[in-house]
């Protein structure tokens, strides 16, 4: 029987470390909550109990079985598996830190289980008991302990599923022994408050603990109790995307996605799926993943760097120093592309594996989304098996809205780094214990190659920060800004062009005057009513290729500033407005109809620059992105403030009380 017992108790945090098998009563509690959770949040491809479709004590089993090498070996033989391996030699030969050691140890461990090589089975297997051996003393390279101890569950159990067979059998026995540990003892997220069933972190640390059960489930000698952690975990991991918005937009920002698909969430899906023959992924919100990757990235400009995107949430600084990168490259996040080529449905993936190629080909940063070796088997079979990829557009609608978190994102077309991109944010569900980021009402817009509407950072102190001020909204002073908006309209055009209008009541409602106090507190009415009219329009008519135009109506409230952040260096104010030069040459106009006076400024950041207006009253501004060479339309207007009707080129624009039409 193996034990927990044989794990050395130094690998384990002094808080994680079992005394044997049994369970304390806090961990049967947790677990109790843990197995109804697992009861009450079903939905998947199966209404019964799903049951393991593996024979007892086969491997590897998780992501491939034995019968599938041979066709591993044939992609392997191809151009692109070439470039695979080359990644990998790269990846396993390469410096790691110990929480990524498990990692190293895969991809030695797959060069055992596609290529039979028994040494490096037994590389594989120093590497993992070097890992565990080591003591988790906290938090790595300023990440949260519960993310790192991740990683490392995750690679001990992919790197047990593939080479366990070349181990003996009581080292082998002693690292089934450490994953049943994981197995029934997660490390959690040290702020309880953290711990929401909706929360990132919290799905991370279950889903690496799940893993570490599903590849162990069976095996001679180990308990029941891992086949019983298993189907807890299925169940928190249900609940997780059940709590996502309508097309799976997190309640935690973009990146608290992409680092649990990357360590452990991903993995345990397309396990579970082919071990248990449940799509958890296909039955929730959470299937909407790769239209939502295929619109937000955008390819770089050249070879070598990395995609872009109109990025909303935190990229924390890795050093504090530099702001972190929007596109996260590391172990941490990446391969989370790869992983959704697998999880994908067959239309997904085909518009998927375009914007794959573009952003992690030879075109785009070159990594293949192979960041640490497990990528590997997600980008052989995903994009290894398809032979060319199909233009998104013909698969895919240019809007991809969710509702329920009130997050819009419109795209004119995908061809390359001149795409434009616009998004809108009505922080519709903010939640105490989650992240919250204080942008109802918030826009980006990344056109032509310009990023001309960004998150604001300005200086070291605002890379980990999420300021209200730090997003492009009107700022009302003493006003809170942590409350949802509520979307009153949203539509969108074949084309990609839309508008969403939505009510900030709430947004400009006063916090209470302790500094302590939870952002989520109920605050004080004091009056202030206002709406924010957003649209962009892709369709040419006006002359110019993107319009965007803002329109926000506020009663009740003190002087206010409108803002906007930009990274273009090259500004210029105009008495009517502002023009903004990107490096390559295209260029943003910006003409303020109300007020009819606007006192414009601009504040210099290290990073990006804050254009603002002040106005004792409404605002409305018009934006048109030209290409390098070419002049921006004429803007004129007949009627003065939100009266106003704005003639754009062949357009004319008008506020009617809700929305910015244009006809």
């Amino acid at each position: 029987m193996i034990a927990s017992a044989m794990l050395p108790q130094s690998s384990l945090p002094t808080s994680q470390r079992p005394r044997s098998t049994r369970l304390s009563p806090p961990a049967v509690a947790h677990w109790v909550l843990v197995v109804l959770a697992c009861i009450v949040f079903r939905p998947g491809t199966r209404a019964d109990s799903p049951l393991p479709s593996f024979h007892r004590g086969e491997h590897p089993r998780l992501f491939f079985g034995p019968e599938d090498v041979p066709g591993i070996r044939s992609r392997l033989d191809s151009p692109f598996g070439h470039e695979v391996s080359r990644r990998l030699d790269t990846l396993r030969n390469a410096d790691a830190p110990a929480w990524l050691r498990t990692q190293v140890a895969v991809g030695w461990a797959l060069r055992y289980a596609w290529q039979g090589d028994q040494a490096a089975a037994a590389r594989a297997l120093d590497l993992c008991e070097a890992s565990l051996a080591t003591p988790e003393t906290g938090p790595e390279s300023g990440l949260p302990l519960c993310e790192t101890h991740a990683a490392k569950v995750a690679g001990l159990a992919v790197c047990y599923d593939l080479a366990q067979a070349a181990w003996p059998r009581n080292r082998r026995d002693a690292i089934a022994s450490a994953l049943l540990t994981y197995a029934l003892n997660p490390v959690l997220p040290a702020d309880s408050a953290a711990r929401s069933p909706a929360g990132g972190d919290f799905v991370l640390a279950q889903a690496a603990s799940g893993l570490a059960a599903l590849a162990i489930e069976g095996d001679p000698g180990v308990p029941r109790d891992a086949a019983a952690a298993a189907l807890a975990v299925r169940g928190v991991v249900a609940r997780y995307l059940a709590s996502l918005g309508d097309h799976g937009w997190p309640r935690e920002g973009f990146n608290q996605l992409r680092i649990p698909l990357s360590q452990g969430l991903g993995a345990f899906l397309v396990a579970w799926r082919r071990n248990h023959g449940e799509d958890l992924l296909a039955a929730s919100p959470a299937r909407h993943w790769p239209a939502l990757y295929a619109t937000l990235l955008i390819p770089p400009a050249a070879p070598g760097r990395v995609p872009d995107l109109p990025f909303f949430g935190l990229a924390p600084s890795i050093d504090g120093r530099v702001p972190g990168p929007r596109w996260m490259e590391g172990p941490l996040a990446g391969g989370d592309t790869s992983l959704l080529l697998v999880l994908a449905d067959a239309g997904s993936r085909a518009a998927l594996e375009w914007t794959y190629r573009r952003c992690f080909g030879p075109d785009g940063d070159g990594s293949l989304d192979i960041v640490k070796p497990s990528d590997a088997i997600f980008a052989l079979e995903g994009s290894g098996a398809i032979d060319a990829p199909v233009q998104p557009e013909t698969l895919l609608p240019h809007v991809w809205a969710d509702s329920t978190q009130g997050i819009y994102v419109f795209r004119n077309h995908w061809t390359g780094a001149d795409d434009a991109v616009a998004a809108i944010s009505a922080n519709a569900r903010p939640a105490r214990g989650l992240a919250t980021f204080g942008d109802a009402g918030s826009f980006r817009l990344l056109a032509l190659g310009g990023r001309w509407a960004v998150q604001r950072n300005r200086d070291v102190d605002d890379l980990d920060t999420t300021s209200p001020r730090r997003e492009n909204v009107v700022a009302i002073p003493g006003t809170q800004g942590w409350m949802p908006g509520r979307v009153l309209r949203a539509a969108g055009l074949p084309d990609g062009s839309g508008s969403v209008s939505l009510n900030l009541d709430a947004v400009y409602t006063v916090a209470s005057p302790s500094p302590r106090s939870p952002r989520l507190e109920p605050t004080q009415d004091i009056g202030i009513r206002a709406l924010r009219a957003w649209t962009v329009d892709y369709s040419g008519e006006c002359g110019a290729p993107v319009l965007m135009a803002v329109v926000d109506h506020i009663t009740g409230a003190p002087a206010r500033r409108w803002l906007m952040h930009t990274e273009e260096r090259d500004i210029h104010l105009r008495p009517d407005g502002f023009d903004l030069v990107a490096a390559n040459h295209a260029t943003l106009s910006a003409t303020v109809i109300s007020p009819s006076t606007p006192r414009l400024g601009v504040e210099q950041g290290r990073w990006t620059s804050t254009i603002s207006i002040v106005s004792d009253g409404d605002f409305f501004v018009i934006m048109t992105v030209e290409p390098p060479g070419v002049r921006q339309p004429v803007v004129s207007a007949s009627g003065s403030g939100l009266n106003a009707r704005v003639h754009v080129g062949g357009c004319t624009l008008y506020f009617d009380g809700q929305n910015v039409a244009i006809e």
